[in-house]
């Protein structure tokens, strides 16, 4: 059985697709939506120019969205960082960061 984040969600859409996966900001979001979220999002960051072994990072609220960036990010073999040592000081990321949209 393969244990890899990515293929435990993809099992899950297949065999239980309507399951809820996750809940935030009053959403619920399913193991296939979940799954297909996270590859529109992967074929995104392949398509920003992202690769295996690219670095990503997430600066927002606790939302649905930050799994459909772990995931997709993991789909694709990029590393997904964090900030360590507390949250990030709220102010606008540089010019040079790309901002995505769903």
């Amino acid at each position: 059985m393969d244990y890899r984040v990515v293929s435990i969600i993809r099992d899950h859409a297949r065999t239980r697709g309507d399951a809820p996966a996750l809940t935030g900001d009053g959403r619920t979001v399913s193991y296939g939506e979940l799954d297909e979220r996270s590859s529109r999002l992967a074929r995104a960051l392949l398509a920003a120019g992202l690769s295996s072994g690219s670095r990503v990072g997430y600066v927002g609220k606790n939302a649905p969205e930050y799994f459909d960036l772990l995931f997709g990010a993991a789909k694709i073999g990029a590393v997904r960082l964090r900030p360590t040592g507390g949250s990030l000081p709220p102010r606008s990321p540089p010019s040079s960061v790309p901002r995505m949209r769903p």
